[in-house]
């Protein structure tokens, strides 16, 4: 190599930051330390590539279990849309609904027995 090509050798090493061979032939100097930069970066990638897979793993629960709630909060938004009694009550809801029916429909031919007092001592049936 002529000087002016070490020397632009040298100023590209400087710019690059690899440091100047000891020992070692200059192209094999220069492939060494290409080969260990190279391997440390494919390390630390891998490091970062678990890392990664370990909060993909993470937010996939994370959504999993985002979507049964949702789920479970759209049922319960339902049944109070449609104003339905939880499960055990549900069962009693058209009997009691069948009740009410029919307490409504004798509440008009009584009016005068279900009128609080408005004088006198209080009644008991």
């Amino acid at each position: 190599m002529t000087p002016e090509q070490e020397a632009v050798l040298r100023e590209i090493r400087r710019q690059l930051r690899v440091p100047e061979p000891a020992g070692l032939g200059e192209p094999d100097a220069t492939l060494a330390g290409a080969v260990a930069a190279i391997r440390a970066d494919t390390s630390a990638l891998r490091e970062q590539a678990e890392a990664l897979r370990g909060q993909i793993v993470a937010l996939r629960t994370e959504i999993s279990e985002l979507e049964a709630t949702t789920a479970d909060l759209s049922a319960e938004l339902r049944g109070l849309i449609e104003r339905r009694l939880p499960f055990p009550l549900s069962l009693l809801e058209g009997p009691a609904a069948a009740l009410v029916g029919r307490l409504e429909s004798l509440l008009p031919a009584r009016p005068a027995e279900l009128a609080a007092p408005t004088e006198g001592p209080e009644r008991h049936p």
